[in-house]
């Protein structure tokens, strides 16, 4: 079993060796790419390719994905964040996949799943996302959003559009079997929850 080999901060890019770290464990690929493993980020831009480990508490996350860590502080403005704990500062930018949003503002970027559990929204839409899952034929997540025109786009499996639109896909393809009265029943609870606002 071999051991990883962590770079040593004389071979980091410049971003990196200028950015504030503590005990940070990162891997440098053969092309250059920064793979940070452990430790933690206090201030500075980080512009790696993946975040694995450690703590995010502070400076500007600008690019790559983060995957498993604690996000404690700081602005996300770009990326991809994939699972981890989402605590603060501001989201701003970027993808939220999923992980944990436990705290802090979301101002901005994408959302396409995850766990809201606190926080405050700040974009367009005022609920930031309905999940049901496990659901249909699938077991898969379906997602609910209201959209800037008052619409409602439903995204689950290879679907996404508007949910009337998927209200007929529903029918047409399973007529009034299990799956499409599961369907039909998370449809009534869409509306209703977005017809409170």
């Amino acid at each position: 079993m071999s051991q990883t080999i962590y770079a040593p901060r004389e071979q980091w890019p410049q971003w990196l060796q200028d950015a504030k770290t503590e005990n940070a464990q990162v891997e440098i690929t053969p092309s250059g790419r920064v793979i940070w493993c452990d430790g933690e980020f206090l201030g500075g831009a980080f512009r790696g390719d993946k975040f694995l480990g450690g703590a995010f508490r502070g400076g500007e996350f600008g690019g790559g994905a983060f995957w498993g860590a604690e996000f404690l502080g700081g602005a996300f403005r770009g990326g991809e964040f994939w699972d981890g704990a989402f605590w603060g500062d501001e989201f701003r930018g970027g993808e939220f996949w999923g992980g944990a949003f436990l705290g802090g503002a979301f101002l901005g970027g994408k959302w396409f799943g995850g766990d809201w559990l606190g926080g405050e929204w700040h974009i367009d839409a005022p609920i930031p996302m309905l999940t049901i899952s496990p659901i249909g034929s699938r077991d898969a997540p379906l997602r609910a959003k209201r959209e800037p025109d008052g619409s409602v786009t439903v995204c689950t499996g290879c679907f996404e559009g508007p949910l009337d639109a998927f209200e007929a896909a529903v029918r047409e393809t399973h007529g009034d079997n299990q799956y499409a009265q599961e369907y039909l029943a998370a449809i009534a609870l869409i509306r209703a929850r977005y017809a409170r606002q």
